[in-house]
């Protein structure tokens, strides 16, 4: 679980005696080698570089700054996953949703904007959550089967890697309309959010 390529010195020595998170950030900071030791998750290294994730918190903070509440949501998320200290504007951004359910009674859901997405009651409630899974689980194969044919010298086109996807998926629940409209929006969010972190273009708000 992220093997050391140089030993610790002393700060980050004495960090791990009190939290090994702390050391770990450090010690990637310093050796450009990124580790996590956190019991119980895969990958132990950590391969995207600062600079990269910085990125990414960028995304999501022009996204909640343009009236996304989720996106801190999935800030947060993302600091647990690649052990970062929590940005100052995800930080406000959480100790005001605290101050607001101190405040007034209110649903943690609602405050972090999961509330459209992935509505905790109702009839949507089960059918937004099954969206959400089977859209991602729709792109990333249908995605892989255009990407293989590429690189096997031959081209796929959407509707036909959309129908092979939805035929390799088991208790795949949509027609193939639908299936290619949840294509494109995840196709879009994607382009979006790979842009955005590379650097090459200004992500679209929304």
């Amino acid at each position: 679980m992220g093997k050391l390529f140089a030993p610790m010195n002393k700060v980050e020595a004495s960090l791990d005696s009190l939290e090994a998170s702390w050391a770990d950030f450090l010690y990637g900071v310093r050796t450009g080698r990124r580790r996590i030791r956190a019991e119980g998750r895969s990958g132990g290294m950590r391969s995207r570089g600062l600079a990269t994730v910085r990125r990414e918190l960028d995304y999501h903070r022009a996204r909640f700054d343009a009236g996304n509440h989720y996106a801190a949501w999935l800030a947060l998320l993302y600091c647990v996953e690649e052990n970062v200290p929590v940005p100052y504007w995800l930080g406000n951004a959480i100790l005001t949703i605290n101050m607001t359910v101190q405040r007034e009674p209110n649903s943690l859901h609602d405050l972090f904007g999961m509330s459209k997405s992935l509505p905790a009651n109702g009839k949507r409630a089960r059918k937004s959550r099954n969206d959400v899974q089977w859209q991602g689980k729709l792109w990333s194969t249908a995605a892989w089967l255009i990407a293989d044919a590429g690189r096997a010298g031959s081209k796929m086109d959407i509707d036909e890697a959309v129908r092979k996807a939805r035929e390799s998926l088991v208790g795949f629940p949509y027609e193939q309309t639908k299936a290619t409209e949840m294509f494109n929006a995840q196709a879009r969010i994607e382009s979006e959010h790979n842009a955005a972190i590379h650097g090459r273009k200004k992500h679209r708000l929304k």
